[in-house]
């Protein structure tokens, strides 16, 4: 910071680095034990099976994530130890635990909620952009409350992007995605716009029918749709500009939204998962 210099610098295939400060806040041990990346994906499905867990009953969890565990971009990557892992986790995590935090008043959980929603909107630059759906969402369930948790969330990873940033902006290339996403979004730009009508349109229709339209403590699937829908729409128009299996990197998206998938099928059909049993 005094010679206005960061540990920032070019990623192995040449492009900026796009993690963001937060990660620290889970990462931190790399500090003094430089082999703890390889444990980190043991780290996730065990805060995935406690999730899961809570839920449903310890069968169900263990199946859920065997599945989890089975997909070859989730071996591929933790091999490589992307964090793509543990965001993938962290932002279920937050939700859930924010959810039974609320819900059971139990602070604990909100000070763990507090922690993973901080790593999660603080890994990229991008996520930033899910916050205002989430506590929207969050809101409707649980009214003002909401604001007592996201209020430290949105002032610490605010300073956490904009401090360096203005300290050194050439030197600090998280914001970068930004123009990852136009570029990725561009052919489907048309797309996205009638999407977005789309979704406007039949969200006040169903306001005007029933009030009810996202029912209390009801809402996970809109949450896991805001952020699986636009990495969906990533990868596929990734797909599309390169035109080539061999490099279509961007796959590795996936896993940062088939944990919230997964966790949603695990409470959502667990009537007819335990029949498996």
């Amino acid at each position: 910071f005094k010679k206005k210099q960061f540990l920032y610098s070019l990623t192995y295939l040449g492009n900026p680095c796009s993690t963001g400060l937060l990660e620290f806040i889970i990462y931190f041990p790399v500090i003094f034990w430089k082999n703890y990346f390889s444990i980190i994906p043991i780290i996730s499905i065990l805060i995935f099976f406690f999730l899961i867990s809570k839920e449903t009953d310890s069968k169900i969890a263990i199946l859920i994530c065997l599945i989890h565990l089975c997909n070859l971009i989730y071996f591929e990557m933790g091999v490589a130890g992307s964090d793509f892992i543990m965001i993938g986790i962290a932002y279920i995590a937050s939700l859930r635990l924010a959810t039974l935090g609320f819900r059971n008043k139990n602070f604990l959980y909100l000070i763990s909620s507090f922690m993973l929603f901080c790593f999660f909107y603080g890994s990229r630059s991008i996520f930033i952009l899910l916050m205002p759906f989430n506590i929207y969402l969050l809101w409707l369930s649980f009214g003002k409350k909401v604001f007592t948790l996201f209020i430290p969330v949105i002032i610490l990873t605010s300073l956490s992007y904009l401090v360096p940033f203005f300290i050194n902006s050439e030197m600090f290339t998280p914001f970068h995605l930004f123009g990852k996403l136009y570029s990725l979004m561009l052919p489907i730009k048309y797309i996205l716009v009638f999407g977005f009508i789309f979704i406007f349109l039949v969200e006040i229709k169903y306001k005007i029918i029933s009030k009810n339209l996202i029912k209390k403590n009801n809402n996970l699937l809109f949450h896991i749709l805001v952020l699986t829908i636009p990495l969906i729409l990533s990868i596929i128009a990734s797909l599309y500009q390169i035109n080539n299996f061999a490099v279509w990197e961007e796959l590795n998206y996936s896993l940062l939204f088939l944990p919230s998938i997964l966790y949603y099928v695990a409470i959502k059909y667990k009537k007819e998962l335990q029949f498996i049993f």
